[in-house]
């Protein structure tokens, strides 16, 4: 049914989202978008989860093993995108601006081509998804602040919606596999105890 909804995206909503955010450039929105659209980067959700992981490790199993999941499913999902990207090879919004090309060109790996899926949605999205699996209290709006940071991708004209869908599909997808992994070998627990989620 997601993967429906990305396709659909591709062939009927894409190009008139894009146009519309284009039509916004330089305006406040685009340029707020602009400027926090790279805080979706992987280093900004790696980097404070080793720092959560190192202090914790010896401290609180529990803890360290929730930052040792976030940082893993990061990484992965975000390896996995780019993965995905250069073989799909899909054009950039730039590019159908500049040149009217709209569509893919398999196997590549410059910037212009690498569009589908989107990294930063990838990122943000898996740090975020895994945090609100456990922080039930502020579930909701950590999954806000993953959707609002995914689309600036899109105001910011670096992807389009589709792009940021198919980065949200794989960001759930492998950390559910491997929230799943930690909570059958047991390293999801307090004092030997399951927490439920």
């Amino acid at each position: 049914m997601y993967t429906i909804l990305i396709i659909s995206f591709y062939h009927f909503w894409d190009i008139p989202i894009i146009t519309f955010f284009y039509q916004l450039k330089g305006t406040t929105i685009y340029n707020f978008a602009k400027n926090i659209t790279d805080f979706a980067k992987a280093e900004y959700q790696l980097v404070p989860s080793l720092i959560f992981y190192i202090y914790f490790r010896n401290k609180n199993r529990y803890y360290a093993n929730i930052a040792l999941l976030v940082f893993v499913s990061v990484a992965l999902s975000g390896l996995i995108t780019d993965i995905i990207k250069f073989i799909l090879g899909r054009y950039r919004p730039i590019e159908y601006f500049e040149h009217h090309l709209y569509g893919f060109k398999f196997l590549q790996t410059k910037y212009k081509y690498t569009s589908i899926p989107s990294g930063h949605s990838t990122t943000i999205f898996s740090a975020m998804y895994v945090l609100a699996i456990f922080l039930k209290k502020y579930r909701f709006p950590l999954i806000i602040i993953g959707l609002l940071m995914a689309f600036t991708r899109v105001i910011s004209l670096n992807h389009y919606p589709s792009d940021v869908l198919a980065g949200i599909l794989v960001a759930i997808t492998i950390s559910s596999i491997l929230y799943n992994g930690f909570k059958k070998r047991g390293m999801l627990t307090i004092d030997g105890k399951s927490i439920q989620t």
